[in-house]
């Protein structure tokens, strides 16, 4: 909720259910109780773990001191068809109703009732994993039938400890706290259910951010905590995706937002971040009012720049596209070649045999040097300045440049620049294509390409400039000094 100066009140509500905090310092009666208390936090490193907690007011269908019935709480009216109900709980005075679903209620605790008559166990099925009760096809309630259920409900949902510091035992709900960016500043214009929603003394909105990976994969994040779906993509809300503070600037400046989140099997992988898959992955950060996911607006669209690691998490840089402004255009003179080797200025078919090899590690010296075998017929140096893809084991996929190439008898040594992502393992088979040092020499008598040098080895260079005319000097644009 924002305040205005004049009294005035924005009212945005983010998430559907409501978030709770918790403080069990009230039960801790001895030093006994505060140590089994310190115990269980440090088990969870503090905020790092959720856990599951049973709410002792609201544990079943009735009030706390209630007796559970068939009657309690109204999840359906029947139409003669819908045979599938979900159990939910409502809570509700004069003002206004809020809807809870209850995935995990019990086992053994549910009854069930249509029209006012208990329905016995064996004419539903009851799916204890999501709340989701079935009634048999002779069964199905009729049209205009209210069906009602009691229940014992599981848990409150996961919590985790409100600050990561020791204190006694205060927590707070939910899966994870979340910060919003910020807005772009540019005057847009709002669909009009939209405006008509944000105009509104209350509004339900929140971000989505669309992912489109360079190998084409879309994902699609929010920080809403429920999952949602719009334009064809589901946004997930369990995908520990979470955005910092930003700020939005007019005109081509480069600003840069980021988002945080933790690893997981469903939304980001940790290999897929090692391997790159979204190193300039594409973002397009939506606003969105999640009770009517068709009001929306596309905020801005931006990029993943660097992603940085660290334990379970992960951290990305969002570049907005005007960073690529940034970047040097065109050509500079250089004695050396500016094409990539391959590539249409170059003109080498690195497809060629000649060009290639492969081979398996056959010994590890180190995070960036392996002793490997079947690459005895090339020379030394031949793979310097190449690029080694590995074909198989935990590094399957993944490319790396070579620093140096080295025969000793018949052991071949290669350098890599950089370590891989994962250690080598012995046995791990890979394919080397040849290197370039750019050089006038290197060109002609390696790939008998010349003609395609994309350098100018013939320029004077900057030592030129600087010299004066001797009888022992030869002005030739070579370097007066080796």
């Amino acid at each position: 909720m924002s305040v205005f100066r004049d009294g005035r009140e924005n009212r945005n509500r983010r998430w559907r259910d409501a978030r709770r905090q918790y403080d069990a310092g009230s039960g801790i009666k001895s030093i006994s109780d505060l140590y089994a208390v310190l115990e269980f936090f440090e088990a969870r490193a503090g905020q790092l773990y959720g856990f599951r907690f049973r709410d002792p007011v609201d544990f079943k269908s009735c009030a706390p001191g209630g007796v559970i019935t068939a009657t309690d709480q109204v999840i359906g009216t029947g139409d003669g068809v819908t045979a599938v109900f979900e159990l939910v709980k409502t809570y509700g005075d004069a003002g206004g109703a809020s809807v809870r679903d209850i995935a995990k209620p019990v086992a053994g605790t549910v009854v069930i009732s249509a029209g006012g008559v208990a329905v016995a166990p064996a004419e539903y099925t009851l799916d204890a994993a999501s709340g989701r009760l079935a009634f048999i096809p002779s069964k199905i309630p009729a049209s205009g039938v209210v069906v009602r259920a009691g229940f014992r409900i599981r848990r409150a949902g996961t919590l985790r400890y409100r600050p990561d510091r020791r204190r006694s035992g205060a927590v707070s709900g939910g899966a994870h706290s979340v910060h919003s960016s910020g807005g772009d500043q540019a005057m847009r214009t709002l669909p009009s259910a939209l405006a008509a929603h944000l105009a509104g003394d209350a509004t339900t909105m929140c971000h989505c951010w669309r992912v489109t990976r360079r190998d084409g994969v879309v994902l699609g994040f929010t920080e809403h905590d429920h999952d949602l779906s719009f334009g064809g993509t589901d946004f997930w809300a369990a995908s520990g995706f979470q955005a910092t503070d930003s700020e939005a600037e007019s005109g081509l400046s480069v600003e840069a937002g980021e988002v945080a989140g933790g690893f997981s099997n469903a939304a980001i992988s940790e290999a897929d971040v090692i391997a790159g898959r979204y190193d300039g992955a594409k973002v397009e950060v939506f606003q969105v009012n999640w009770q009517a996911p068709d009001e929306r607006i596309l905020l801005r669209v931006q990029e993943i720049g660097d992603v940085v690691r660290a334990g379970g998490a992960f951290r990305a840089e969002l570049r907005r596209l005007t960073h690529r402004l940034d970047q040097a255009q065109g050509r500079i003179y250089g004695r050396r070649c500016d094409a990539v080797l391959g590539d249409g200025r170059c003109g080498v078919d690195l497809s060629s045999p000649a060009y290639r090899g492969s081979g398996t590690i056959a010994a590890v010296l180190g995070e960036t040097q392996i002793r490997v075998s079947r690459l005895d017929a090339a020379a030394a140096g031949f793979y310097r300045y190449g690029v080694l893809r590995f074909a198989d084991g935990a590094n399957a996929g993944h490319s790396s440049d070579i620093e140096d190439h080295r025969k000793d008898g018949d052991d071949v040594t290669l350098s890599l620049w950089l370590p891989p992502p994962l250690p080598f393992a012995v046995g791990d088979a890979f394919t080397v294509t040849v290197g370039c040092d750019k050089s006038f020499g290197t060109c002609g008598e390696k790939f008998a390409n010349r003609l395609n040098f994309q350098g100018f080895p013939h320029m004077p260079g900057t030592d030129f400039a600087f010299g004066y005319a001797d009888g022992d000097a030869v002005h030739d644009g070579r370097a007066l000094y080796e």
